[in-house]
């Protein structure tokens, strides 16, 4: 077996179609695309497994820029890999995986599988910080707790948490005003942004104007979205944005659910809290139809919600992180790594 970073001086663009094809069959085209997009807008490497002259796995990494201590490092995102049907178990997988950790520094993964996780914990990535995915429902607590204890469909129950839930957050939410703003009016808080995350954050992917240009204009993986600002009547000011999907369906705690995904936040004042990005962001969804929920990534806020898993989710690395640099408040979003496969 060979392994050989992708080149079109040694394999055209048509036979590395072919070989994605016989992977991701009907989701090839958006597959394509999404490759076009991490090589038009990121350094990206695709590195692929050849057998008997033949293409039969990829693995990829994607550079991005991680602030950590208000230090900014190289930092690679481990993304889209896989090995063809025929060919798993042989050992593909992991050769893979070990080119890339020993060919980019601080190779980082915190979405991946089980299996994938152990091969990336034999290579010498270890856990740098946990961030939790919570579920917070609209009106549809109980069938979800009971969809996820015995796995059956979604029960059918008449609750009234939908308006408690909303009466709860309303009350709080009051003094803000907001607005729905465009992507170019986002990026124009570029600087902000960056404040925003330099004080809450000692863990964080940089969100530089290219950054958030290339994630919010031109993402295949994001389909609908509202970038919504939240203005303060009584400071008069903007204090805060968050960008919430619209509504999909996805399997979430074994169920299938109609939820929305909180794909970034920002704070700019003191005076507002996680809470209130989560309680605007239930007052928004649960004015579309038929949402179940909201998730997002964060410390759980309130009674109701359900995280997975219950101790966070593990971003492993290969970075050195220890002593003095423990990373204990890291801002992790559906954007970052490739997470935003998730969503539809």
């Amino acid at each position: 077996m060979e392994l050989k970073y992708y080149s079109p001086d040694w394999l055209s663009l048509e036979e590395y179609e072919q070989f994605v094809a016989q992977y991701h069959g009907a989701a090839t085209s958006h597959h394509l695309l999404r490759t076009k997009w991490y090589m038009d807008h990121f350094e990206f490497h695709i590195l692929l497994a050849i057998v008997d002259g033949k293409v039969v796995g990829q693995s990829c990494a994607y550079k991005t820029t991680a602030i950590i201590h208000n230090v900014p490092v190289d930092f690679w995102w481990s993304v889209d890999s896989f090995v063809l049907k025929q060919y798993r178990g042989l050992g593909i997988g992991k050769k893979l995986q070990a080119q890339l950790h020993k060919d980019w520094p601080n190779f980082s993964s915190i979405w991946y599988s089980r299996i994938n996780g152990g091969i990336k914990r034999k290579l010498g990535a270890q856990p740098i910080l946990a961030s939790r995915l919570t579920y917070y429902p609209i009106n549809s607590f109980f069938s979800i707790l009971f969809g996820a204890l015995f796995k059956r469909k979604k029960l059918s129950l008449p609750v009234i948490i939908k308006n408690k839930y909303r009466r709860l957050h309303a009350s709080s939410h009051n003094r803000f005003t907001e607005k729905n703003i465009t992507t170019a009016q986002l990026l124009s808080f570029a600087s902000d942004i960056k404040e925003s995350l330099s004080t809450a954050a000692d863990f964080y992917i940089d969100r530089s104007y290219e950054y958030l240009s290339a994630k919010y204009n031109s993402n295949p993986s994001l389909s609908g979205f509202d970038i919504i600002l939240l203005y303060d009547q009584h400071l008069e000011e903007n204090v805060g944005l968050y960008i919430l999907t619209k509504p999909f369906s996805r399997q979430t705690f074994s169920i299938e659910l109609n939820v929305c995904a909180i794909l970034d936040y920002f704070i700019f004042d003191d005076s507002v809290k996680y809470k209130d990005i989560i309680g605007s962001a239930l007052l928004r969804a649960s004015s579309y139809d038929n949402v179940d929920g909201v998730l997002s990534f964060g410390k759980p806020v309130g009674l109701l919600n359900i995280t997975y898993p219950k101790d966070g989710l593990q971003l492993l690395s290969t970075i050195p992180i220890g002593g003095s640099h423990v990373i204990a408040n890291p801002y992790i979003s559906f954007i970052d790594q490739d997470m935003e496969q998730m969503l539809p």
